[in-house]
């Protein structure tokens, strides 16, 4: 007994497939038509999200991730506000002591 090879069960498959096509009836033949037509009605339709939606919805929660990331890595502390600038020019131009003591300015900085 030998075993038939992959070409001829391709072959036997395919005359089998084309001889019961032919002998569908009418009301299978209109029954798969129909299915036919739905299917591509279907596939002709937009999906509701679109890939430019998709790759807005993603760009914006990189965007999101990254601010939250910044944010919460950014330093709590202010550098400088206007009112401390004020106070040092005016420490600097009406009292020149200030520059002996910067040691103990920059100690008390650190200590509050």
């Amino acid at each position: 007994m030998t075993t038939p090879s992959e070409r001829e069960l391709i072959e036997t498959a395919g005359r089998l497939l084309r001889q019961t096509e032919h002998e569908l009836d009418p009301l299978t033949i209109a029954r798969l038509r129909a299915a036919r037509r739905r299917a591509l009605d279907h596939a002709g339709r937009r999906p509701r999200f679109s890939r430019f939606a998709m790759g807005g919805l993603v760009t914006a929660g990189v965007t999101f991730a990254l601010v939250g990331i910044i944010s919460l890595t950014a330093p709590t502390k202010p550098i400088a506000s206007e009112t401390t600038v004020a106070d040092l020019e005016l420490l600097t131009t009406e009292n020149p002591e200030f520059y002996e003591d910067l040691e103990f300015y920059d100690w008390l900085g650190n200590a509050s």
